[in-house]
């Protein structure tokens, strides 16, 4: 389990980091939760698309 906010090892729900501060991605370390859309690391995958 990874925090969305602090990219450390405890569930988002028990993270004391301050709302003041900028979240932190565990995919690219940027200044913004791990399931922002436009994290560059998350653009970098290919999109696999489903066939039906």
């Amino acid at each position: 389990v990874v925090c969305v906010k602090c990219a450390r090892a405890h569930d988002t729900k028990d993270c004391n980091k301050a709302l003041q501060v900028p979240a932190t991605c565990t995919n690219c370390r940027g200044n913004h939760p791990v399931n922002y859309l436009r994290c560059p690391a998350l653009l970098a995958f290919p999109v696999k698309k489903n066939k039906i």
